[in-house]
């Protein structure tokens, strides 16, 4: 793999986090010669936080090892839009939770359990 090859690879992986809603992507390719591995930092922002992964193979599995087990990491993460669906139903499950804490009535918390439901079994489907 050719230093250009290397540069679109991580220009694609950079495009393939931004498709899933994530902003800021950058990634950074080193070469360990002490350690004689190869090492990719992904960083990209997801909401306000910073998240960071490295990623460490050793360098005679080759740059195109590294790539593909930085692509299959990216792969492997929810979407914002996943990531806020979930943090939603959490929340409602809290909410529902804490209404029945305090006694609110039934007939409050009935459509939000029902709601509950819905999406929870969308979810599962999706799975």
């Amino acid at each position: 793999m050719t230093p250009t090859d290397i540069l679109r690879e991580i220009a694609r992986l950079e495009k393939l986090l931004t498709s899933k809603g994530f902003t800021a992507p950058h990634i950074e390719i080193s070469v360990g010669f002490s350690t004689r591995e190869l090492t990719a930092n992904i960083s990209y922002k997801a909401g306000g936080s910073s998240e960071y992964q490295f990623i460490h193979i050793e360098a005679l599995d080759g740059f195109d090892g590294l790539i593909g087990n930085a692509e299959d990491y990216i792969n492997g993460l929810k979407s914002v839009a996943e990531i806020q669906k979930d943090a939603f139903i959490a929340s409602v499950g809290r909410l529902i939770d804490q209404g029945r804490e305090i006694g609110v009535e039934v007939e409050f918390l009935n459509p939000l359990v029902d709601m509950m439901t819905k999406l929870s079994s969308n979810i599962l489907k999706a799975a």
